[in-house]
């Protein structure tokens, strides 16, 4: 393509940063042509597309986290004693039927100032999940589980998250693989369907409610490593989650700490794709569609392209265009991120 259709281009579908880098191998005078006449977005919208990320971080990584620690001891049977889960520091885990027969069990974990790292960041957990595993009669596998937040709080340097709801992960499709060694990896579908509801409090106390409902389906592909036992009696199995990837799909409504509605869309076609570096979450690639409508009744819709950071891999780099004015923003997803008011 010639460098000179690049600007029909731009007047026609407001191309995004993908796209201007691909061009730029060989048009790198019309690359610098190209940004200069797309603007970044105002410093409100910066504010509401940086808000809406500490949302999503803290709501996908405490997610993550309850999804990776139950899968685990699925696939120990439920023997706490297995999957040394049971007391970790100030963590704890109890079942009432620690068995691979049992159903339904009652999963409870427990955080007491728990310091949680990944990558370098470090964050605190506070209070209780309560899980009810129910499963299928046929397909035992195919487990649904109800997960409940009790007074549970995860804070970083410059913010505390008070999550309450309910969060239901029903599976669909479990596939387990084996290699010569007994070492496994399962592929897995969940269908997930939540209502939770998030208060913030940052370092000048500033007090922020938001509410999350979602609608995703989530593909994982979990990766474990025989550490014990004997194959014809208990194999203890540990997640290897440095080789794990997951991709989730569907749409995310609610409101946000303005009380303006807004909804997340990620269509089949481009799932959010999910590795973990050093233990850390990363989105490597997807596209998300976000909508928001403020209290005029206007609606501004933006196009989110994810992949993974060149110089932080264990951060993703989000790529935004506003779909109405294609006017632009990047800026690189965190955990550790204080609200902005707008």
């Amino acid at each position: 393509m010639k460098c000179m259709k690049v600007k029909n281009l731009v007047n026609k579908v407001g191309i995004s940063l993908v796209v201007i880098s691909l061009f730029g191998y060989g048009c790198q005078k019309a690359e610098s042509t190209l940004t200069s006449v797309l603007p970044t977005v105002s410093t409100t919208e910066q504010a509401q597309l940086l808000n809406a990320d500490n949302q999503d971080a803290v709501a996908d990584k405490t997610d993550q986290d309850v999804d990776k620690a139950l899968d685990v001891l699925q696939n120990n049977g439920y023997n706490i004693k297995n999957t040394a889960l049971k007391s970790a520091g100030s963590y704890s885990i109890d079942v009432d039927h620690p068995d691979s027969t049992t159903f339904p069990k009652i999963i409870t974990i427990t955080f007491t100032n728990y310091i949680d790292t990944a990558a370098s960041e470090f964050y605190t957990k506070n209070g209780s999940i309560t899980v009810v595993v129910t499963a299928d009669s046929v397909h035992p596998k195919l487990i649904t589980r109800v997960i409940t937040f009790h007074n549970f709080t995860f804070s970083t340097d410059s913010s505390s998250f008070t999550i309450t709801g309910a969060r239901t992960v029903t599976r669909k499709s479990v596939v387990p693989t084996f290699d010569q060694s007994k070492n496994m990896r399962v592929s897995v579908v969940d269908n997930i369907d939540a209502a939770l509801s998030y208060k913030f409090v940052n370092s000048t106390k500033d007090s922020i409610s938001i509410t999350r409902a979602a609608k995703k389906v989530r593909t994982a592909y979990l990766h474990y490593k025989n550490v014990g036992g004997l194959p014809w009696k208990s194999v203890i199995y540990k997640n290897d989650v440095n080789s794990d990837t997951v991709n989730y799909t569907g749409v995310v409504t609610g409101k946000n700490e303005k009380g303006y509605l807004y909804t997340k869309t990620v269509l089949s076609q481009s799932p959010l794709n999910v590795t973990f570096y050093q233990s850390a979450p990363v989105i490597t690639s997807g596209t998300m569609e976000y909508t928001v409508t403020n209290d005029s009744n206007k609606t501004a819709k933006y196009t989110l392209t994810f992949s993974q950071s060149d110089a932080n891999p264990h951060k993703t780099t989000v790529s935004v265009v506003n779909d109405n004015t294609f006017k632009t923003y990047t800026y690189v997803s965190r955990l550790k991120r204080k609200f902005i008011k707008y």
